[in-house]
This record gives C-alpha cells, structure tokens and sequence, in this order.
C-alpha cells in the first residue's frame, strides 16, 4: 500500500457521507416547504368552503391539462366569476411594489408570472364556453400574512 492509502480511503468515505447528508438536510428543507404549502392551502380552502352555500364552485389541486405538471391550487368559480389561486405559505412577508413581487428582501416574480401563464389558459377555457374572459381573475392569496395590494392584474391578498 501507498504512503497515505488508508488515509484517503477515509477521506474519500467521509466526502461520500458528507454528500449524503447535505443530499438528507436538501431533502428535509423541501419536505418542510411541501408541508407548509399544504397547511397554507388547507387553511384557506377551509374559510373558502364557506362560499359554496352561497352558490360558489371550490375547486382545488387541479392538475392543468397539456402541461406535465402544472396545477392550480385552487379555483372558484360562481355567480362573481372565475378566480384562480395561488395560496403561498411563505415565512417572509409578501411585499408588492412598482410591479415587482418580493419576500424577505429577495425577488418572487416568477410567482406571479406562472400565475398570469394559468390565468391566460383559464381565460381561454372561459371564453371556449362562450363567457367574457374579463371574469377571470388571478388571486395570490398569502396564508399567514396580512396584505391587500394589486400587483398589476393579480389581486394579493392576506389568508388565514
């Protein structure tokens, strides 16, 4: 054996466990994130359901056809028109200015930006239907945070 042999054999076991790890703590911020967007979007499909005596249509978690793997968090649909939501569950507060959607200090705007592409297929789908596509209206609604601003076309609101 080589001067040095076992000793990079050690070393290069301890770089594969340290791999291995950041792969488990990458891994276990995502599941935390996951877990968080679920209980946000519950939370408010939970005060959203109070609608539907009043004749109003929830819709959630639904998959968006000719896209792999896109989805709508929710949409309502009823006698008000058509919304489609985006419930974020973020840690930081949502902050809209001059067009631009930031938390914590960091850009957000692809958010929106993927909320107006489905928007824009909503509005199509609606206006198949013979309906105004004017009745559809983007929503990003922030569970945990209170806000009621405009962000362009998209309406920011505060959830629970």
């Amino acid at each position: 054996m080589a001067a040095g042999g076992s000793a990079s054999r050690r070393a290069q076991e301890a770089r594969r466990q340290e791999r291995l790890l950041r792969q488990w703590q990458t891994a276990q911020q995502q599941a935390r994130r996951w877990e968080a967007a679920s209980e946000g979007e519950r939370r408010v499909a939970a005060q959203l359901l109070v609608l539907t005596a009043r004749g109003w249509r929830l819709l959630v978690d639904c998959r968006w056809p000719g896209t792999r793997a896109a989805n709508v968090d929710m949409l309502l649909v009823g006698p008000g028109g058509v919304f489609v939501l985006d419930v974020k569950n973020w840690r930081s507060a949502p902050e809209a200015s001059e067009e631009k959607l930031r938390a914590g200090g960091e850009p957000r705007d692809e958010h929106a930006a993927k909320l107006l592409a489905v928007t824009k297929a909503a509005e199509s789908a609606v206006a198949s239907l013979g309906m105004s596509p004017v009745a559809v209206q983007p929503l990003v609604v922030f569970a945990g945070h209170r806000i009621d601003a405009g962000l362009g076309r998209i309406r920011l609101l505060g959830g629970a």
